[in-house]
Parts: C-alpha cells; sequence; structure tokens
C-alpha cells in the first residue's frame, strides 16, 4: 500500500506538472522514497516486538501473524498508519490528476460542433461541421452547441493510472 502511495505521488509529478518533474523526481529522491518507505514499515511492524499487541502462530497459514485482537489501540494504528495514509495519497493525487485530465479533455472538444445559423435560406439551415475547435468558419454565428460523446476524461486518466500495470 506505501509502495502504491508512492507511485501515485510519483505519476501527479509526471502528468500534472510535466515540466518540473525531472528537477523535483530525481535519483536521489526515488532512493529516499524508497528508504522512506522501508521505514514507515518498519515502524508500522516493529512495535509488537516490544510489548504493544503481539505476534501468534497460525497453524493455517504455517506463518507468524499479529494478534490483532489483542490490542486494538495497535490494529488502529495499523490500519490509520500502513493503510489510511496511504490511501488518502493516492485518492488526492488520482483525484488532481483526474481533474486535469478532464480539465485538458474538454479543451480539445472530443464531440461534434453543430453550428446553429442565423440565416433563413433552406440549404444554410442546419449545416453540421465536424471539428475538434471551437472557432468554426460558417458565417454568422447565433450559437455553438457541442454534441457528441462527451470528452473521455475518465478513459484518460484509466490509461494513465494503468499505464506501468
Amino acid at each position: 500500500m506505501l509502495t502504491l502511495g508512492a507511485i501515485a505521488i510519483d505519476r501527479y509529478y509526471a502528468v500534472v506538472h510535466p515540466l518540473v518533474y525531472p528537477t523535483k523526481i530525481t535519483g536521489n529522491r526515488a532512493v529516499m522514497a524508497i528508504v522512506y518507505v522501508w521505514f514507515h514499515s518498519l515502524v508500522g511492524c516493529l512495535p509488537p516486538l516490544f510489548g504493544w499487541s503481539t505476534f501468534e502462530f497460525d497453524h493455517s497459514k504455517w506463518a507468524c501473524v499479529a494478534a490483532w485482537h489483542r490490542e486494538v489501540s495497535y490494529t488502529i494504528f495499523w490500519v490509520v498508519w500502513c493503510s489510511l495514509l496511504p490511501l488518502l495519497a493516492m485518492v488526492v493525487c488520482y483525484g488532481l490528476i483526474f481533474r486535469v485530465a478532464r480539465h485538458k479533455a474538454r479543451k480539445v472538444h472530443c464531440g461534434t460542433v453543430i453550428v446553429a445559423q442565423e440565416t433563413t435560406s433552406s440549404s444554410q439551415k442546419n449545416r453540421r461541421k465536424s471539428s475538434t475547435t471551437s472557432i468554426s468558419s460558417i458565417g454568422n454565428r447565433r450559437s455553438m452547441i457541442y454534441a457528441g460523446s462527451q470528452c473521455k476524461a475518465l478513459v484518460t486518466i484509466l490509461v494513465v493510472m494503468g499505464r506501468s500495470y
């Protein structure tokens, strides 16, 4: 979970601040992020060794696991420290990435532009022009209605999220 939080922060800088990304995310900072993830994990897992909760042998798994039922306070600490903080980082980062992707997709205008003319001539009454820009070269425009499918910001963000998987 902590690694996924670090990946979310990396993607946030790559997508939202692409020009600053090479200066913000350097090799040394990536190493520091890896060290932090390991340190954070140790802080979450070492307390049972020092008396806060205990470890028990689980016969079905043939492994030692934390005794979550013995110390509720440790369980709450572990959930907040090792699960909710990375989850919060992921939600915030991917939310901001989604907002930027949606904003950029709206600028591109993915749909078809329908131009309603003010003239009454039957040949010019219902002209359609497929365009990806918001400016049309057809004469006197009364209003522009964007039809077709709405911009696919969600698909864009899913592509960004799934790029490295």
